[in-house]
């Protein structure tokens, strides 16, 4: 087995631009449960970034500051895709009915937006800078889906 053989990349975190680090946080853990991780806020406080996650820090999203607001530099957002399951993803679903969640377009987001891929479901929305995610689901509870 050769060193090459070895090499296997893995996500370790996606940075994602905002404003104000703190105020997005609580919007992050409102709509998709991720978490300040604390053993790395001390990141935040002294310069950057703030460290999040709802896996037990196995990916984590990075908030950095960005004083241009809804991406005034030109530069297009890229999408930042989660893997959930089922049960969450249906969960995910259900808060759209109290969370007013919007996509780029500025629409409010409902369950009739989910997207079927075939072998996937996914929806595509924004967080209130304009970064887009999707939430991706298998299709392992595809007979409970609207």
């Amino acid at each position: 087995m050769t060193i090459e053989d070895e090499l296997k990349f893995q996500i370790d975190h996606v940075h994602i631009y905002i404003p104000s680090r703190y105020e997005a946080a609580k919007w992050y853990k409102k709509i998709l449960g991720l978490e300040i991780i604390k053993e790395f806020e001390i990141w935040a406080i002294e310069s950057e970034p703030l460290m999040l996650s709802a896996d037990d820090g196995n990916t984590e999203p990075a908030l950095f500051r960005n004083t241009l607001q809804n991406n005034q530099s030109g530069k297009k957002h890229g999408t930042v895709a989660f893997r959930i399951d089922g049960l969450g993803f249906l969960s995910f679903l259900k808060k759209l009915n109290t969370h007013k969640v919007l996509n780029e377009s500025n629409e409010q987001i409902t369950s009739r937006n989910m997207v079927d891929h075939g072998q996937a479901f996914s929806i595509y929305f924004c967080d209130p800078y304009g970064n887009r995610f999707v939430p991706l689901q298998d299709r392992t509870l595809s007979f409970m889906l609207p």
